[in-house]
């Protein structure tokens, strides 16, 4: 689908499913924002070698500040951003242990990024939004905030946060023609999956069961995102999408 001429801000775009966004986007004719706490130099050279435009931007989306000063630079380039794909998260780092056994300070962080992040990246983007009297937001949940597997609860809470912060958004948001809305992948190959489950990882994906298929790779995934971001969903906000092989649903 065509996203010409569109400007797309992803974060958590250094590698992975962000990387994948960005390319994707890119191939679709957006210009694209890379950003992420590593650098997204790669990212950038591979955009730029399907043909758009791109900048790499390196920061915390912890800081607001840092948030807002992206956002402020990503403008400046570009002269809008038409779209924002909240795709940081911490992932592949996390411990899994029962929920009591869970480490408060890693818990805290977990919130910080995962739900404060996407909060400061709306925040920032929203005033250009506005203005525009235009734009899409994609936050990127995951399927586990629907199914509720154990030992990764800090994770799976902040994943479920993003319901309520998307539907929220939406309200506040459509009056001003801005639509946010969320996605649930499911267990997708990348690194963080590999890292965060280990020698387990297939083993838990042939366990459990799907009308499709259980073990996705990112460019099952990155069409639902491109929808969203896309004009074809122009009247759809403040939902959240399963693109997961059918297995919340089961």
């Amino acid at each position: 689908m065509s996203l010409q001429g569109k400007v797309v801000l992803i974060t958590g775009a250094a590698q992975g499913f962000g990387q994948v966004i960005a390319l994707s986007c890119a191939r679709s004719g957006a210009a694209v924002i890379a950003c992420d706490l590593e650098s997204c130099e790669e990212t950038v050279k591979a955009v730029e070698a399907e043909g758009s435009k791109a900048l790499a931007l390196s920061f915390d989306v912890t800081d607001y500040s840092a948030c807002a000063a992206a956002v402020e630079q990503a403008v400046e380039v570009f002269g809008r951003i038409d779209a924002l794909v909240n795709n940081g998260a911490l992932y592949g780092s996390l411990h899994i242990a029962p929920f009591e056994h869970v480490d408060p300070d890693e818990w805290d962080l977990v919130m910080k990024v995962n739900v404060k992040g996407v909060w400061h990246m709306c925040k920032a983007v929203a005033p250009h939004m506005r203005a525009a009297k235009k734009g899409s937001i994609v936050n990127i949940s995951s399927n586990s905030a629907l199914i509720g597997p154990p030992m990764i609860c800090h994770y799976v809470t902040s994943k479920a946060a993003l319901f309520g912060l998307t539907r929220s958004l939406a309200t506040e948001l459509g009056a001003d023609n801005i639509r946010v809305n969320s996605v649930c992948p499911g267990a997708m190959n990348t690194a963080g999956s590999h890292k965060i489950a280990g020698e387990h990882l297939m083993e838990m994906v042939e366990a459990t069961p799907a009308r499709l298929k259980t073990f996705l790779e990112p460019e099952d995934v990155v069409g639902t995102v491109k929808f969203l971001i896309s004009d074809h969903s122009g009247i759809m906000t403040g939902q959240t999408l399963a693109a997961d092989g059918g297995v919340a649903s089961l």
